[in-house]
């Protein structure tokens, strides 16, 4: 993600939902990053490990997953993206 006038320091949280947790299911998994820049820009990155277990190269629930993006608690934006 590209952050655009970021003057202080900030804290960027990203929760990532599988399909296979209904609506009230905490995250698949949740990530918290402090950032700050002396420019008013700083790009991030957020990722997450393949699950342990099994043979597949591809251990992921399929299907539509959900990235939400939260800038000092509040809600910037959603990330959807299929999963095969």
């Amino acid at each position: 993600m590209l952050w655009e006038n970021i003057d202080k320091t900030h804290n960027v949280r990203v929760d990532w939902y599988s399909p296979a947790e209904d609506d009230d299911d905490p995250p698949f998994w949740s990530e918290e990053k402090r950032i700050t820049s002396t420019t008013g820009e700083k790009i991030t990155w957020f990722y997450i490990d393949a699950p342990e277990g099994g043979l597949s190269l591809n251990r992921f629930t399929s299907g539509y997953w959900t990235v939400e993006v939260f800038l000092d608690d509040l809600f910037e934006r959603s990330h959807f993206f299929y999963m095969e």
